[in-house]
């Protein structure tokens, strides 16, 4: 089949920014040849979500797994790293969460729990037979210190990336609200800004004497970011702490009750900057809770947003300094795609002869305004689909004639 003219936005690519058509097979490119037509569209290699998080096994009304993967799938991804709400850290559920995530868009990387409820180490070797490419905990479990620390030696040599949430948790009721000046004068309390530094200090210094694969986040604080890099630990962060900041719980919408919950606007103008500069990884942090759970009062409220569908076009706000939109494009391809895959260690990460349909179809239009919540911010991006065999490029192409 062939394929284009399309612009090429892989930095990794020698086909970086030239105008090409693409011969492709049933499961490679296996040929790519330069024109002078005008473009119809953008390919980047596809992107990879380094973390969202799935309710199952939890039963109806929760999102289901393959209901997550096709939120992921038109975000953008054709791979994401999936963690459990409740936690994954029995084989036998692992071994059915990959029979589900066969029927799915997106290659899905499941990311096993490495404590238990009560704290106990899980049983990480037959977790990683299972295909657990690495491991966390999940969204509320406090940290068992303790157990980390036996815990990262194991890890050290079973390898994978640790995901650990830079968390020193507050009390009952605390979640979702930080002390930040906009809600002093309504009496609200949270978990403030130095539970990130004081658990970044205790995860540093595990790191330091013990080693292990960490990735730390999402980071919320210009303090949390500055200790992670003086340390040289790997840190992320995710949408909604480079787009908003504290002053939307004014509005008293559950729909920024978020964990960890968002900082005040210097926190996040910094971590923007930092983004911007490709200096973090960003992941969806997607949390889709049942709607029923999140038109609560804000007390009663589940915290969590999805994001999944506007991880690009938030990024692409969030990067609107950038002089030229093929330059802009080029970051945005760095931190979804490059970025993330020499992370986890997936290959290949450019656009070559041979190398395997794992690509992202996008295009520039009229810039218009995004959904709920996050209607003032404009994004001009459309995603077109993904690449990852022949019948999707098929697809791709009878939607565009």
């Amino acid at each position: 089949m062939r394929l284009g003219p399309i612009r090429v936005i892989a930095p990794s690519s020698p086909w970086h920014r030239r105008v090409v058509f693409m011969e492709l097979g049933e499961r490679i490119i296996e040929r790519i040849e330069p024109t002078e037509e005008s473009p119809f569209a953008y390919v980047s290699v596809g992107w990879v979500d380094l973390i969202s998080w799935s309710w199952q096994p939890q039963t109806a009304p929760a999102e289901s797994l393959l209901a997550l993967a096709e939120r992921a799938h038109r975000g953008g991804f054709t791979q994401a790293v999936v963690g459990g709400w409740h936690g994954w850290h029995d084989p036998a559920l692992l071994i059915q969460l990959r029979k589900e995530a066969k029927e799915s868009p997106v290659f899905i990387h499941f990311l096993a729990t490495w404590a238990d409820e009560e704290g106990k180490i899980a049983p990480l070797e037959s977790l990683k037979l299972e295909g657990a490419i690495g491991w966390t905990l999940p969204p509320l479990q406090p940290i068992p210190w303790r157990t980390l620390r036996q815990a990262l030696p194991y890890l050290r040599y079973l390898g994978g990336l640790l995901f650990i949430l830079p968390f020193w948790e507050g009390s009952s009721g605390e979640i979702g609200v930080p002390e930040a000046m906009e809600v002093a004068l309504a009496g609200w309390q949270g978990i403030p800004e130095y539970a990130e530094s004081a658990a970044l200090f205790l995860i540093t210094a595990l790191h330091r004497h013990l080693g292990g694969n960490l990735l730390v986040g999402p980071l919320t604080t210009r303090a949390g970011y500055e200790l992670a890099r003086q340390y040289g630990v790997s840190v992320f962060t995710a949408p909604p702490y480079l787009a908003a900041s504290a002053s939307k719980l004014l509005s008293y919408d559950p729909i920024w009750k978020l964990h960890p919950p968002l900082r005040c606007e210097a926190d996040r103008f910094f971590l923007a900057q930092a983004a911007a500069q490709l200096n973090l990884y960003i992941a969806s942090w997607d949390m889709s809770p049942p709607l029923e759970e999140k038109k609560l009062e804000w007390s009663s409220a589940t915290i969590g947003q999805p994001t999944l569908e506007k991880v690009a076009h938030l990024l692409w706000c969030i990067l609107s300094a950038a002089s030229e939109e093929e330059e802009r494009l080029t970051h945005l391809i760095s931190l979804l795609a490059e970025k993330p895959r020499l992370l986890l260690g997936l290959a290949p990460f450019t656009i070559e002869e041979g190398t395997p349909l794992d690509l992202t179809v996008l295009r520039l239009r009229e810039v218009s305004p995004l959904p709920f919540p996050w209607q003032e911010w404009h994004s001009p991006l459309e995603v077109l689909g993904t690449i990852r065999c022949l019948a999707d490029a098929h697809n791709l192409q009878s939607q565009m004639s």
